[in-house]
This record gives C-alpha cells, sequence and structure tokens, in this order.
C-alpha cells in the first residue's frame, strides 16, 4: 500500500514504531532477543546492540541490513561514528533496489575518508556528484540523503554538500533501505550506529502477501513416475579396451583404446541414454602446476574384476602419456542404482607436485533429445533448480554450499543423474555446474567465488550437455607420495531428484546430528540464499555474461529455488 506525502517511518532492527513528528528522532531498543521484525530481511549474526547502539562490523563479509519495505521520495537520515577508516573498506546508507539488484538507487559510499553521493536510474551509468568533507574517526557525524522527484540532496552534520538536479537520471520508483558495511582492507572497519530514520515521500509496506519474509517458491515439474525394476545381482565384465557395469537401473561402459573415458551410461528404467549422443564423459581432472591432465590422458595398464558375496568391483591400474602420474580406480557395483567410485593418484614425477584435483569430473551430462528437458538441481543453500542454460559455482565450507550432490533429472521421459562425495571431513571444495543446450553458446554465469576457491584456467570445458565437477584445493603430493581421494556415488535411477536426497542424506545422518532449529525461526525464515532477498551479497560482479554485468539475468524470489524437507 502507499502512504500519503509527509508519512515519517523510522527503522528498527527488532521493531517499527511511527515516531511523532517533533519528537527526538528515536534511537535503537536495548531488546536484542528473539526474532527480527518483518521489515528487515533480518539482523545479521556479526551485529551486536549495546546501550542501544548498534554496531556493524566490516570483516568476515561484512554486515547488511535491508529494509523489506519499499520507499520513494523519502529522506533518509542515520546518526553514526566510523572507526577504521582507510582505502578498500566501505559503509553504505540509503536506497537501492534489490529487484534487479543495484539497477536503481539513491545513496552514498564512504571509501576511505569521504562519503560520496551516487544516483542511478535503470541501470544506467552511475551518477557522483559530490562528496562530503572529511570524516572524523571516532566523531558522532549525521548524514541525511534528501531523495526527491527533481533533486537528490546529501548533507553532512547539518550542512548542504551540494543538490543533485537531472531529473532524468533521479529514480522514480519504490526501492528498499539499507545499512552497509564492507571491510577489504585494513584496518578493522566498525560502524556505531544511534538511530536511523526515514520520513516524508511514499511508502510501500511490505507484508505476507507481498514482500513478506517467506518469499514464494517454485518447485520443478512433476517428474513422469517409472516404475523400479526388480533387482537382481549385478556384472562386471571386462575385454583389452572396455569393461561393461551393468544392472537392473543402468548400463555403464567404459573404454580406453584411445584414453580412458565413460563412453556409455544408460537408464535402463526409462530406456533412454544419459550422455549426448556421440560424446563421451571425463571421470576426473589434474590440475597441476604444469598442465592439466584428464582420465582421458591415461592408458590403462591393468584391468581386473573382483566378485564379493553382494557386489562385484572393477580396478583400473593407469598410467599418463608422460609418466608422471600413476592412479587406481576402482568401481564398486550392486543391485542399488548407485556405483560407488574410488580414486588413488600417485606422483612418479621428479620432484614435490600442487595439484587441485576435480573429483569426480563428468562432462555431456544429457537425458533425452532435449536439452531443455533437462532440469539441474544445483546446491546452492537449500538447492537451486532450474532448466536454463547455466554454469554456477559454490564452495562446500562457506555459506552458500551446504550440501555436496549434484542431480541432474528429465520430469517429462523421467529419470535422474545424480552424484555426490562420501567426504565428512568438512575440507572446502569447490562445486561447478555447466549446462550448455547447443553447441558454441555462451552462458550466463553465476559464479561468486574467491580466488583461491576458483577452477584452474580450461578446466571447466565448453563441451555440450551438462558438466558437473568438484574441484579439492591444491595440495603437494611429494614424489612417489599417494593421494587417495573421498568415494563417489554416480547413480542413473528412475526417480527425481528426491531421490538423490534420500540417498544423500542417509549417509549424511550416519556421522550429523539434528541441529534443532527453533520454531519461531521456522515460521520467519527459510533456507534459501541470500541472493533471493538481498542481492549479490558481497560480490560485486553477479551474473556475467562476456565479462559484463548482466543484469537481466538476476533471479526472482523464488525463481527456481527450492527448500528442501530432507
Amino acid at each position: 500500500m502507499d502512504s500519503t506525502i509527509g508519512a515519517r517511518r523510522t527503522l528498527w532492527p527488532l521493531f517499527l514504531l511511527m515516531a511523532a513528528v517533533n519528537a527526538d528522532p528515536p534511537r535503537f531498543s536495548d531488546t536484542f532477543d528473539g526474532p527480527p521484525n518483518y521489515n528487515w530481511t533480518g539482523v545479521p549474526s556479526q551485529a551486536k546492540l549495546s546501550d542501544r547502539i548498534l554496531t556493524l562490523p566490516g570483516e568476515n563479509g561484512g554486515t547488511r541490513m535491508t529494509s523489506r519495505d519499499k520507499f520513494r521520495y523519502s529522506r533518509y537520515t542515520v546518526k553514526l561514528k566510523l572507526t577504521g577508516l582507510a582505502p578498500g573498506n566501505y559503509a553504505y546508507f540509503g536506497f537501492m533496489s534489490r529487484e534487479p539488484w543495484g539497477a536503481h538507487g539513491c545513496m552514498v559510499i564512504l571509501d576511505g575518508g569521504r562519503f560520496r553521493l551516487q544516483v542511478r536510474r535503470d541501470g544506467g551509468k552511475v551518477a557522483e556528484p559530490f562528496e562530503t568533507p572529511p570524516v572524523t574517526s571516532e566523531v558522532w557525524h549525521t548524514l541525511t540523503l534528501d531523495w526527491k522527484p527533481d533533486f537528490v540532496e546529501m548533507m553532512w552534520d547539518g550542512k548542504s554538500c551540494g543538490r543533485f538536479e537531472e531529473r532524468e537520471r533521479i529514480p522514480d520508483i519504490y526501492i528498499t533501505s539499507f545499512l552497509d558495511v564492507v571491510q577489504t582492507g585494513a584496518p578493522r572497519l566498525e560502524a556505531q550506529i544511534d538511530s536511523v530514520e526515514i520520513e516524508g515521500g511514499e511508502m510501500r509496506v511490505a507484508d505476507r502477501s507481498g514482500l513478506g519474509p517467506r518469499p514464494p517458491v517454485r518447485t520443478p515439474p512433476d517428474t513422469k513416475r517409472i516404475a523400479w525394476p526388480i533387482r537382481k545381482a549385478p556384472s562386471v565384465s571386462v575385454t583389452k579396451t572396455s569393461a561393461l557395469l551393468e544392472n537392473a537401473f543402468y548400463q555403464a561402459e567404459l573404454k580406453w583404446e584411445n584414453g580412458l573415458h565413460l563412453a556409455q551410461l544408460r537408464n535402463k528404467a526409462t530406456n533412454s541414454a544419459c550422455l549426448v549422443i556421440g560424446q563421451e564423459s571425463q571421470l576426473f581432472t589434474i590440475a597441476g602446476e604444469e598442465r592439466l591432465v584428464r582420465s582421458s590422458d591415461f592408458f590403462v595398464s591393468e584391468a581386473s574384476s573382483l566378485t564379493s558375496q553382494r557386489e562385484k568391483s572393477l580396478r583400473l591400474r593407469l598410467s599418463d602419456a608422460r609418466g608422471n602420474w600413476e592412479a587406481v580406480l576402482t568401481f564398486h557395483v550392486d543391485a542399488s542404482p548407485e556405483i560407488r567410485m574410488g580414486l588413488e593418484l600417485m606422483n612418479l614425477g621428479k620432484g614435490d607436485r600442487k595439484a587441485a584435483i576435480c573429483w569426480p569430473h563428468l562432462t555431456g551430462l544429457q537425458m533425452g533429445e532435449k536439452a531443455s528437458g533437462n532440469y539441474y538441481l544445483f546446491p546452492w543453500k537449500g538447492g537451486w533448480c532450474n532448466n536454463r542454460p547455466m554454469e554456477l559455482a559454490t564452495a562446500y565450507g562457506q555459506s552458500t554450499g551446504l550440501l555436496q550432490l549434484f542431480t541432474l533429472f528429465n520430469p517429462e521421459q523421467g529419470g535422474s543423474v545424480y552424484t555426490y562425495l562420501k567426504d565428512d571431513s568438512g575440507r572446502i571444495k569447490t562445486i561447478v555446474m555447466r549446462k550448455v543446450d547447443r553447441p558454441d553458446t555462451e552462458v550466463s554465469s553465476y559464479a561468486p567465488l574467491y580466488d583461491e576457491d576458483r577452477p584452474e584456467k580450461g578446466v571447466v570445458s565448453d563441451t555440450v550437455g551438462t558438466q558437473v565437477l568438484f574441484r579439492n584445493l591444491p595440495v603437494t603430493i611429494a614424489r612417489g607420495g599417494r593421494r587417495t581421494l573421498p568415494e563417489v556415488v554416480l547413480a542413473v535411477s528412475p526417480g527425481d531428484w528426491r531421490q538423490a536426497f534420500r540417498s544423500y542424506a542417509s549417509w549424511a545422518h550416519l556421522w550429523m546430528k539434528d541441529p534443532r532449529v527453533p520454531d519461531w525461526y521456522k515460521g520467519i525464515f527459510q533456507t534459501l540464499a541470500v541472493h533471493d532477498e538481498a542481492g549479490n551479497t558481497g560480490f560485486e560482479h553477479g551474473f556475467l555474461r562476456n565479462d559484463q554485468w548482466a543484469l537481466a539475468e538476476q533471479a526472482k524470489p523464488g525463481d527456481g529455488l527450492l527448500e528442501v524437507p530432507y
């Protein structure tokens, strides 16, 4: 709903009050327990409240508070005190759009010793017409941003720093307000907030029917039900240049006449291939200091099979063409839809070698003739589900990557392929997915990774189909030393993404305890990506296309995001 001109609104981290026009600017409440109110996306855990002063530190990714209410042509006043002023330390206050992120803005930014006004409309060029006098550290200041239809004025301690009057460049839509503190340099940056006040202009109130704290969730299409086959004993057959692994669910063929490949992966329940016709898949990649070595660069020096009471195994001894690496690759198959794979690497080089190992690295996955019919569930927090051609990346061990699981499924024909790592060590690893539906096409990318988590150049290939890789952080393997990787599950299932989660949950519950989430939290929050509500927090590029920021590619609330109940 819209309020009338002259309405006054004060933002609090826990609750919201309407203030009398002539009253002193309200300060923050002394109470800081229980959930935040619905007019904020949440109070960051780093924020501290003491003696009615809210402290926002900039370290560890910074702290941001964003309103759920939206404002237009309003006056924003904040009383603040800053410490740790230095180049590379930033503080932002004012109004900025979330959808699309940053396309509209009327805000001030501190970089070093002064605040600068920034005005932006419709994603156009940012205007920075003037700045404040030097900010004095450890001194209380009052900053005011007055946004009107025909001008924007910035005031510092009650004195005007200037007016921006290019009306065609001033935002004219309802956008959110925010406080943001980010530290990328030294020393430690900290902002103490005594009060925040928004008055005048127009307002649209957030509630559960519109901008409520639970955004709409779009689930993937229903998947065609496929009858599960009767389980039967698996078989492993080996020839001089190939091996065939088979049970009631799948048929997987390995070939190594011209380098080791996964040559065929077939879903027997749906009677369909799981690889792009005419393509073969890699199995792993070693990103060393000298070059990339893929599984297709290895030849098989020895192949043997073993039968036990419940399963059959295949053991391949591998050597790369240059003789620098040796590997043992194992496959364990039983009557289930899952193949368990193991990898051990040996350094046969002349000295110690540092390498990032991508295990598994699967390429050319596709179910059915139409690539558009392939949906993926990527482990972005609760899970990001879509069928759009896209390159996505996250890091397991950081807040965005909570799962070591990837699923590709086809709702129309039924069936899925999924893979995950049985690694309970907590080691950080990068998970990358790239879906390319047509040859020679550029796909949008959302890969907010720190430099040390980014895959080496050339690791992610341009092959058609869907590829997924789990990149372990680089480790040094001594000359003659060995590196054993965690066991990988690769499955071909009649079920959809739910089957993958059931399997992953069964394994995870062997070592992970129930966190006992409070009921009040369940009633307010979903475990969805912050990206949905607060934009590309902490990463300045967001979605990229041809190395340019593609605002049009921003995901809308609930667009493909999924809260999984397992």
